[in-house]
This record gives C-alpha cells, sequence and structure tokens, in this order.
C-alpha cells in the first residue's frame, strides 16, 4: 500500500523534510497507533495535525541542536590527529547547520551567526 501524507502548503514551505519523516513515521509507529486521520483507504491518504506535525519537528530540531555540539566536543577529545580533527569539525558544523535549515524556518543570518558562535 502506497502512503500519502497531508501537510498544509504552508508547514510544507517551513520544512523541506516533512513528508519523508512522515512516511518513516507512519511506517513505524503512525499505522499501529491511529496517529493521523485516514481520509481514503483506497489512496492510503493519511491526514496528520500541523500542530503536531510543527511540534514534533521542533522537539527534534531542539534536541539534535543541542547535542550535536556535545557530541562533536566528545569525538575531538578522544582524536590525536590534528588533520582529522579539523576534517571532523567541518563534518560536524555542516550536520548542524543542515539540522538548522532543515527543521527550523530560521533566516540564513541566524543561522551563520549560531553556526560562527
Amino acid at each position: 500500500m502506497l502512503v500519502y501524507l497531508c501537510a498544509s502548503l504552508a508547514t510544507a514551505k517551513n520544512n523541506q523534510l516533512i513528508g519523508s519523516a512522515l512516511t518513516i513515521y507512519y511506517w513505524l509507529f503512525g499505522k499501529y497507533i491511529n496517529a493521523g486521520r485516514i481520509l481514503d483507504k483506497e489512496t492510503g491518504l493519511i491526514l496528520y495535525s500541523d500542530v503536531k506535525i510543527n511540534r514534533v519537528s521542533n522537539i527534534i530540531a531542539t534536541v539534535l541542536t543541542l547535542t550535536l555540539p556535545v557530541i562533536t566536543i566528545f569525538v575531538l577529545n578522544v582524536l590525536l590527529n590534528t588533520n582529522l580533527r579539523v576534517r571532523l569539525i567541518v563534518l560536524f558544523t555542516a550536520i548542524f547547520a543542515l539540522v538548522l535549515v532543515t527543521f527550523t524556518s530560521a533566516r540564513q543570518v541566524k543561522i551563520f551567526t549560531t553556526i560562527a558562535t
């Protein structure tokens, strides 16, 4: 069965990964706990609340933005090779920026400021 998920246009604009994240959520949890409202069983159209989608997105963004810098410090503390440390700093910074761009509606100026500090 193919699953189609509905979200408002405003939610889709604010969060680029909404479709894939909801699909994963549906296959792991949603179909077992009836989280969404089924609009059409034949097509697999399911409606999720925009408020709940935004809340979960904000929780994921908060957890990732708080834990990524700490994980980076732990990983860099273990490494002895300076070149590898620099490469991992670049990698973790890129991941951090990707999380901020994907899960928040912050402007680029705020994202650049957050990453630079």
